[in-house]
């Protein structure tokens, strides 16, 4: 039997939400603590992806028509309830307090009316499609969806606030991660209300709609896991992704020193030129091992240039080799070797990109 995507989604879902559950179990988790409301969102997530899938139409043609969608849909809200509370109390416990209140009243009413729906009205009419076929069942879907579209602007609107407030890499890495998921939330939700239209007018029941809402449901079930991943993880990815950007700055310093070699090779100090899975591995010593021949070569153009050799040297050299040089010149003499590592290597690397920006400049009009 082919199983649908939803299906899928609910198996990984499980798996993960069973995987947490030994970590719960092993910790004296108390009620209402951000671990176990956490597991919590696992959990509610879970069961409305099962009842999405095959389950809730076994479930629904054995037991009560159109049981599924009233265990899935409140379940999916107390999961974008739950993500949103933690994401608040994450930000700003104190100022957000009132607003999670408003919200969970909320959830208890819309959760009140969706059952009084299905008790008057749905277990009586046909099963759900993605194209509703009665006023009960639009009103149903309507108010769930609303309201969940509702909590992800709240939640993604709080998070837009904060990231360019925050300094610490993972702690924006997590806030993007939370904000993308809400965005991605919303626009599923947006695209169910759109299908709710197809009851009143027939042109928007398009299988390109279905289509769309199931890939936004899986991109925000990624996401969703992505964005409530333990601090570890994001410690582990942000590391990775540094040493990408740190790979960016060695070759900016490497420009540098290539530079060095092409102008007066006899001021140049040994330099190290690792592969990149060598230096990814290690970032920080090639950047010093970098950083220390640049200096040293810096010094050593400084004293020949004080003894007028590097003068006698550049007279015998071509015309464009000595602009070339006095532009090297002029660059180092801007860098601020004062300040700690980082600073340092930065000033390093911006002589290089602005070297690098001056050589294509020139050559453009000589081009011209």
């Amino acid at each position: 039997m082919n199983l649908s995507s939803k299906t899928w989604l609910s198996v990984i879902a499980w798996a993960f939400t069973l995987f947490k559950l030994r970590g719960i179990r092993r910790k004296d988790i108390r009620y209402g603590s951000t671990a176990l409301n956490l597991w919590l969102m696992l959990f509610f997530f879970s069961i409305t992806l099962t009842f999405l899938g095959e389950v809730g139409g076994f479930v629904d043609a054995r037991v009560i028509n159109n049981l599924s969608n009233l265990i899935a849909y409140p379940s999916i809200l107390i999961t974008i309830f739950l993500a949103t509370k933690e994401s608040l109390n994450a930000v700003d416990r104190s100022a957000y307090r009132r607003t999670i209140r408003w919200l969970g009243s909320l959830l208890t009413a819309i959760t009140t009316v969706l059952l009084i729906i299905y008790v008057l009205f749905l277990w009586k009419v046909p099963e759900f499609t993605f194209v509703p076929r009665s006023i009960p069942e639009v009103a149903f879907r309507f108010i769930a969806f609303c309201f969940g579209a509702v909590m992800c602007v709240v939640q993604a609107k709080a998070y837009l606030t904060y990231y360019p407030l925050e300094r610490s890499s993972i702690l924006r890495l997590r806030a993007l991660m939370v904000t993308l998921c809400a965005g991605s939330a919303f626009l599923f939700f947006l695209v169910r209300i759109a299908q709710l239209t197809g009851y009143f007018w027939p042109l928007l029941t398009s299988e390109t709609l279905n289509n769309l809402s199931v890939a936004l449901l899986a991109l925000s079930s990624l996401l969703y896991f992505s964005a409530f991943l333990n601090h570890e993880k994001y410690q582990q990815f942000v590391r990775i992704s540094s040493s990408f950007e740190r790979w960016r700055t060695f070759q900016d310093l490497k420009y540098l020193m290539d530079r060095f070699l092409r102008l007066c090779p006899e001021v140049v100090s040994p330099a190290p030129n690792p592969s990149f899975w060598r230096f990814v591995f290690n970032p920080e010593y090639y950047l010093y091992c970098m950083l220390i021949a640049l200096m040293d070569s810096g010094t050593m153009l400084d004293d020949l240039t004080a003894e007028g050799t590097l003068q006698r040297t550049s007279s015998m050299m071509e015309e464009n080799l000595r602009q070339e040089l006095a532009q090297l010149k002029q660059v180092l003499r801007s860098i601020d070797a004062s300040g700690d590592f980082w600073k340092i290597v930065n000033e390093y690397r911006y002589a290089g990109q602005e070297l690098n920006r001056i050589s294509n400049s020139l050559f453009r009009i000589t081009e011209k």
